[in-house]
């Protein structure tokens, strides 16, 4: 059996803008293996992007398309773009980590290389 696009009922490639109001982003930190903190964020903004094709065909991939992540400082009502760069693409392979420590924020791709960025003043920077 062959999964399609087709096949999967309502699904439609395009731009989605997350509705804040009927969303939240929320995490869990364990702390000392003790307890667990919970917290949410405020506000933030995000878009997902869908492709054509949801599935890809193993070995291989098309050069001329790659998934995008765009990070947003929102203050207020104004939400403004500070950084945009690929998670997924032939060269990098996939973001398989995303982590932040301090004003450092780590990438990790299935293909091996490691991007970092800093945070400086008020956008982020890639740093070697």
């Amino acid at each position: 059996m062959t999964i399609t696009a087709e096949s999967i009922p309502g699904y439609k490639a395009g731009t989605w803008i997350v509705d804040p109001s009927h969303s939240e982003v929320s995490f869990s930190v364990r702390h000392l293996m003790i307890s667990k903190v919970r917290g949410t964020f405020g506000s933030f903004a995000a878009t997902i992007v869908t492709g054509e094709n949801p599935y890809s065909v193993k070995g291989k991939c098309n050069g001329d398309v790659e998934l995008r992540v765009a990070f947003y400082k929102v203050d207020g009502q104004v939400a403004r773009r500070v950084m945009d760069w690929p998670v997924a693409t032939c060269q990098l392979g996939r973001a398989v980590s995303v982590s932040m420590e301090g004003d450092t924020l780590t990438m990790g791709y299935s293909n091996g290389p490691v991007t970092t960025f800093t945070w400086v003043g008020d956008h982020f920077e890639r740093t070697e």
